[in-house]
């Protein structure tokens, strides 16, 4: 097992934007036995969490600081929670999508994977509507292939296979039947098969 890390960093910001750039084969989040790729190289993936940035609003200088707080904690990826679902799941708020695609196209410049926990916002519904929820991200970000899209919670692995039937082209992250295996132990990680480590950063001389 190749051991990637997700760490917790916090910095609240208020989020927005819109640019436009389709990902391109470049872009492309793939994973590889025990390695994650984008485009062709491998890369890894040290996600610094910042939970709330994926909201209407985001600067380019708020947007600006999120990076250097990954810089400055050691870390190579964004991590976010996508907010802005209608109440029962099955809508997604345009400018919240527009706000990720914003982010991703920042990412994609610097050559950097983006994590994006697809039901941050809604751990505490009910079991329909983050089904409907994860139906409606894989349809709305079906070409947005530049992302590492994390699927957790309740009922995980039904959720992980709507997700996949929805966006079969997009990679997940999840701790049973994802692309990439989410642990909180490194020793938990299935031989073989690349895997992010929930809640840390790794040491100066760990392994990437």
């Amino acid at each position: 097992m190749r051991a990637m890390y997700l760490g917790l960093g916090l910095m609240l910001a208020v989020t927005a934007g819109a640019w436009a750039k389709n990902d391109g084969p470049g872009d492309r989040v793939s994973v590889r036995g025990d390695k994650i790729y984008r485009g062709t190289s491998a890369k890894p993936v040290l996600a610094v969490q910042q939970t709330d940035l994926c909201k209407p609003g985001l600067t380019d200088e708020e947007l600006i600081k999120a990076f250097v707080r990954v810089s400055e904690v050691g870390g190579t990826a964004l991590c976010f929670d996508l907010h802005g679902f209608s109440a029962d799941g099955a809508m997604l708020d345009p400018k919240h999508a527009e706000t990720l695609r914003k982010i991703k196209d920042a990412s994609n410049l610097r050559w950097m994977p983006t994590v994006m926990r697809v039901l941050g916002s809604l751990q505490d519904a009910d079991d329909e509507t983050r089904m409907n929820a994860v139906r409606t991200a894989a349809k709305t970000f079906a070409d947005v292939y530049s992302v590492l899209y994390w699927i957790d919670g309740p009922k995980a692995e039904a959720l992980v296979k709507e997700f996949r039937a929805a966006g079969p082209k997009l990679a997940v992250l999840a701790s049973f039947e994802g692309d990439v295996q989410l642990v909180t132990d490194a020793k938990d990680g299935r031989e073989g098969h690349a895997a992010l480590l929930l809640g840390a950063l790794p040491p100066k001389d760990g392994p990437v």
